[in-house]
């Protein structure tokens, strides 16, 4: 069960001015749903004076959530979804993401990613996550074409 929902953390990063250094640590966010689509409803629930002043929870750059600069440390986001987060500079270590949605382009911006849990299950070394996470990046994209030359 989840112990928060999505306005509840968009009122925390605004109440904190901002998403960097806001702890969730060890916060069971299973299944919650970031994505740029909830974001962007709840920005259109926000009245219409509000509109003009952007909220502390907006990014501009991916149109969805701004986690940057959060501590996600041992926190469960097992089936979330942080379709567009932006993630930059986001703590992450030992963070389960199995099933969550979330591209290794968004996790290359994390700041870090030791003992992180990926969507199909992988889990990333200590030492070496950096290495892993490109290994699993290439998996993520799948192979790439041959490129055939014709016969001289």
């Amino acid at each position: 069960m989840s112990e928060g929902t999505t306005p509840q953390i968009l009122d925390m990063i605004e109440a904190s001015g901002g998403s960097d250094g806001l702890d969730l640590s060890d916060k069971d966010l299973s299944g919650i749903d970031l994505s740029r689509e909830a974001i962007q409803a709840e920005l259109q629930r926000m009245p219409a004076r509000d509109q003009r002043d952007e909220p502390h929870w907006w990014s501009q750059s991916s149109r969805g959530i701004r986690l940057v600069g959060v501590k996600l440390i041992s926190t469960n986001l097992s089936g979330a979804d942080l379709t567009d987060a932006n993630l930059k500079e986001c703590h992450l270590r030992m963070v389960n993401l199995d099933e969550a949605r979330v591209t290794a382009e968004q996790l290359t911006q994390a700041a870090s990613l030791h003992g992180v849990v990926l969507p199909d299950g992988t889990k990333l070394s200590d030492g070496v996550w950096e290495a892993e996470l490109r290994a699993w990046q290439r998996r993520q994209e799948g192979p790439r074409p041959m490129l055939l030359l014709p016969k001289p």
